[in-house]
């Protein structure tokens, strides 16, 4: 039985070689077999490949400097909501300091004219004390 098994499977991988063989000659594998298949000479083939190579390359050039502008955009925006929010506070603090501001003109002007009535009323006294005399 061990013969037998042994005789299967060299038939088996004999069998298999030759199918595999007979694939390999229907299925293009490697650029020359496709282009003699296609019936395209080889040189055109392989500038056409560096083409195509030459605009990857390229495009992943782009890829690369667009991916920079994206990091340095994504960088810029961060900075600018920074930059907002801080413009947004001192907006808020310049109004609550010319809020106050106001407040203290207002005050002034209220003791200036406590002021003058103040001084008003000394001077009626003394002219009142003065002419009684």
């Amino acid at each position: 039985m061990h013969k037998a098994l042994e005789q299967n499977s060299a038939e088996y991988a004999l069998a298999e070689r030759q199918l595999r063989k007979e694939y390999m000659s229907l299925t293009p594998n490697s650029e020359t077999q496709y282009s003699a298949a296609l019936n395209i000479p080889n040189h055109a083939v392989q500038a056409e490949l560096a083409d195509a190579l030459a605009k990857y390359e390229q495009s992943m050039r782009q890829i690369s400097t667009l991916q920079e502008k994206i990091s340095s955009m994504e960088a810029d925006s961060r900075h600018l909501g920074a930059v907002r929010s801080e413009l947004q506070a001192l907006r808020l603090r310049y109004e609550n300091l010319l809020e106050a501001h106001g407040e203290k003109i207002e005050r002034i002007e209220e003791l200036e004219l406590d002021l003058a009535d103040v001084k008003k009323l000394l001077k009626d006294q003394v002219e009142f004390f003065v002419g009684k005399s």
